[in-house]
């Protein structure tokens, strides 16, 4: 056990060490929050930086969804049902024309002919799809036709031309043939065209 003079000495020095303390705390506090303000900034920015990310993660998954109810089918109100819709509003209205009508790629291939271009030709769609069609002109015809669909084609502008078609029973028709671009911009999407006999001009 310390003896009251011990006690003594280790009063002497520990109790200047608390008073140096005492007075050189708020200094210290200081030089911390000094040096650790960069780290303690830096984590903040951190933080607010994930809560943005998070915030934008869950804006983009409520756009996604509402992108995905649109092109999606949902009964009939979706932009799907409804490009759904007109497509085959017009492929109706194109099958149902009176005057032979094909529609073209934007090379100039067929992707589909009219009921009544099969009737004038006697031919079924399936042998006028793609470059099918081409059969159908007279050998004498032709190669100066071709010159003119493919000066056409490269050039994106309206085609009208007569020829000479040969149908599936061996007869000969004089049509004059129309075709014109669809664009986007400059750029050439499809062709939709029509042969016009002389009866129905």
């Amino acid at each position: 056990m310390l003896t009251l003079q011990e006690w003594a000495w280790l009063a002497a020095i520990v109790a200047p060490s608390g008073i140096v303390y005492a007075l050189v705390r708020p200094a210290l506090l200081r030089l911390w929050r000094w040096a650790t303000a960069p780290i303690v900034d830096h984590f903040r920015g951190v933080h607010r930086m994930v809560a943005t990310v998070d915030r934008m993660e869950g804006e983009v998954t409520q756009i996604k969804r509402r992108v995905e109810a649109e092109l999606g089918p949902n009964g009939g109100g979706s932009m799907k049902d409804q490009v759904t819709v007109i497509a085959a509003r017009q492929a109706a209205i194109f099958d149902s024309m009176a005057r032979p009508a094909f529609q073209a790629d934007a090379t100039g291939r067929f992707v589909s002919v009219n009921r009544a271009f099969e009737m004038l030709t006697g031919y079924p769609a399936r042998d006028l799809l793609g470059m099918g069609w081409v059969n159908l002109i007279h050998q004498d015809h032709v190669e100066a036709f071709m010159v003119a669909w493919n000066h056409t084609i490269r050039d994106g502008r309206m085609l009208r031309r007569e020829c000479v078609l040969v149908k599936a029973s061996g007869d000969e028709l004089s049509v004059c043939v129309d075709a014109v671009p669809v664009k986007a911009g400059a750029r050439v999407l499809e062709w939709q065209g029509t042969f016009e006999t002389p009866e129905a001009a």
